[in-house]
């Protein structure tokens, strides 16, 4: 955001592909996306975060 991106864009860049992350790129989109959710101010943004930890609550892991 400090880039000038909005925060609907950052969510994209962190989320765009994020079943085919590797492991540790999804925890760094995990983080990612939880600092995202405390400096939005945007409801659509924060839902669509919320909905985002509540898929990957559970997240299966391949092994």
């Amino acid at each position: 955001m400090a880039a000038g991106m909005t925060p609907d864009a950052v969510f994209e860049t962190i989320t765009r592909d994020f079943d085919r992350q590797s492991i540790f790129r999804k925890e760094q989109s995990t983080v990612a996306a939880a600092a995202l959710y405390h400096l939005t101010s945007d409801d659509a943004v924060m839902t669509r975060l919320r909905g985002l930890f509540d898929k990957i609550r559970d997240y299966p892991c391949r092994r």
